[in-house]
């Protein structure tokens, strides 16, 4: 199990087609979507407009 510091920052990915369990309830940050971006900067990781050069996308 996974210390629940370390699941609020994990956005998961990857999951068959179909009903998805509750990520948020689970302490996750929830399901990253096709095409979502993640910025990543120093102290903090966003999504949507991108604050740095630093891209991660999902899908």
């Amino acid at each position: 199990m996974l210390p629940p510091a370390i699941k609020a920052k994990m956005w998961l990915c990857g999951y068959q087609p179909g009903p998805k369990p509750n990520a948020q309830a689970d302490g996750f940050q929830g399901f990253g979507q096709r095409g979502q971006r993640f910025y990543f900067s120093r102290n903090r990781v966003t999504t949507g407009h991108c604050p740095t050069n630093a891209t991660v996308a999902v899908g």
